[in-house]
């Protein structure tokens, strides 16, 4: 009765880590580009547009 609840709920805890995680990912990657636009692709420029 009790194993059930436990095990979605660590699965759930787990998605919401992976989705946090991409959105702190997501930020850094724009944060870094906006800094130093030659960050990476070696040397050539990045748009802060959201691609990278």
């Amino acid at each position: 009765m009790k194993i059930r609840p436990a095990r979605e709920k660590a699965f759930a805890d787990k998605v919401l880590q992976r989705n946090t995680l991409r959105k702190c990912m997501h930020k850094f990657v724009m944060f870094e580009s906006e800094i130093n636009p030659a960050t990476e692709n070696h040397g050539l420029p990045i748009t802060n547009t959201g691609f990278v």
